[in-house]
């Protein structure tokens, strides 16, 4: 609500990015795009707004987005900030594994996986498909058969662990 009394509504993408605001009757007041990693590619304002990319909400000086925990540059797609958990691989600086279409990082912390949220992107592999990271008898990865699961998702867990 402004100080007119006025409401705005926000429509979100599936990802979460505010994509628009609208009046009360539903005529638009601001659009917005962005690429992948929370970059403005084009934005139309009769309101002001801070709400943006992943619904978060952006600084407008800096430009960056307050994730709770640290903060976002989208310009160089990276935290400002070290990672305070230490789990989530070597780069302690790193947005959601980098891979922004898949994941979001609310709190700073950890990538959120729809609705379920892991320290590290693996742990959703391991914990739903019984995944063994490595097999010393055939030196391979992959996932245990005698599980009943297909092993059709070995690419799935390769295209996530990057192998």
């Amino acid at each position: 609500m402004d100080d007119q009394g006025d409401v705005a509504y926000y429509v979100n993408n599936i990802h979460g990015d505010v994509t628009h605001l609208t009046a009360q009757h539903g005529e638009i007041l601001n659009a917005y795009t962005y690429d992948a990693f929370g970059n403005m590619l084009s934005a139309r304002e009769q309101r002001v707004n801070s709400f943006r990319y992943a619904g978060e909400m952006q600084d407008a000086l800096t430009g960056h987005y307050y994730l709770r925990a640290r903060f976002y540059n989208p310009l160089i797609a990276r935290f400002t900030q070290e990672d305070t958990y230490r789990g989530d691989g070597l780069n302690l600086y790193a947005y959601v594994a980098n891979n922004p279409i898949r994941y979001v990082d609310p709190s700073g912390y950890m990538c959120e996986v729809k609705g379920e949220t892991y320290a590290n992107p693996k742990d959703k592999v391991v914990k739903e498909y019984d995944v063994v990271p490595y097999r010393p008898t055939t030196g391979k990865y992959g996932l245990e058969n005698h599980h009943g699961v297909m092993n059709g998702l070995n690419k799935m867990y390769r295209d996530i662990l990057h192998l």
